[in-house]
């Protein structure tokens, strides 16, 4: 059984959960991209007349939440690093563009403030989470949930539950489940393709993080649930 410690590691709820209660774990977060070679994946050239690059694999991009241990003089992540998502492979270079440039547009579109408000909007990303990025996983064994956007979604939606959810215990996870012609990177609506990313990230956190693979449970907005 994990270790549970006694009192709530966040000591007051992070500025964006509203009336959350804090669980008792710290939680981690990472990023990260795999590949699921048993599909194809076609990213078109954003420059006219340069040719498409064909992938080794589908990429699947890979957010996931998780017990941490106890950080020692880190401070918590700022909401902006939602928006970024990294990879160290330079044939991703182009996808990783894309995706975050379509993520950070949908965010601020999704926020409310007027496009013209860019002050605004950059105070709002430097908004403290409960995360400690690329924290050490605290040992142990937990349930899993796998979280799905909505019709049109980016890769950030909802991700306060998703915070408050790993605070409690579980391992949490999403993913992009963007439509395989490279030409947007919103959620879509191809059931298929969705169930096949939310299995490879299964098998992805259950090589990484020691989940219990008996306790899966997946939610979802709108669309996604």
């Amino acid at each position: 059984m994990p270790e549970r410690l006694a009192q709530p590691c966040i000591s007051s709820p992070p500025p964006l959960w509203g009336e959350l209660p804090a669980g008792p774990y710290p939680v981690g977060f990472q990023s990260f991209i795999t590949y699921d070679y048993s599909r194809r994946y076609d990213l078109p050239s954003t420059h006219p007349g340069a040719a498409t690059t064909r992938f080794k694999g589908r990429p699947i991009v890979v957010q996931v939440w998780y017990p941490a241990q106890p950080p020692v003089d880190t401070a918590a992540m700022p909401y902006e690093t939602y928006l970024t998502v990294s990879s160290t492979d330079n044939s991703l270079q182009a996808f990783v563009e894309q995706l975050n440039r379509f993520t950070c547009e949908a965010e601020q579109c999704w926020s409310g403030l007027d496009a013209a408000d860019t002050d605004a909007f950059q105070r709002f990303l430097q908004t403290p989470t409960a995360c400690y990025l690329n924290a050490p996983p605290l040992d142990g064994s937990y349930p899993a949930v796998i979280y799905h956007q909505g019709l049109g979604g980016s890769i950030v939606d909802n991700h306060m539950l998703l915070e408050f959810l790993a605070s409690h215990g579980y391992v949490v996870a999403t993913s992009a489940f963007q439509p395989e012609h490279g030409l947007w990177f919103g959620v879509d609506a191809d059931l298929n393709r969705s169930i096949k990313d939310m299995a490879c990230v299964v098998n992805t956190l259950g090589d990484r993080y020691g989940i219990d693979m008996a306790r899966i449970g997946l939610i979802g907005h709108s669309y996604g649930a």
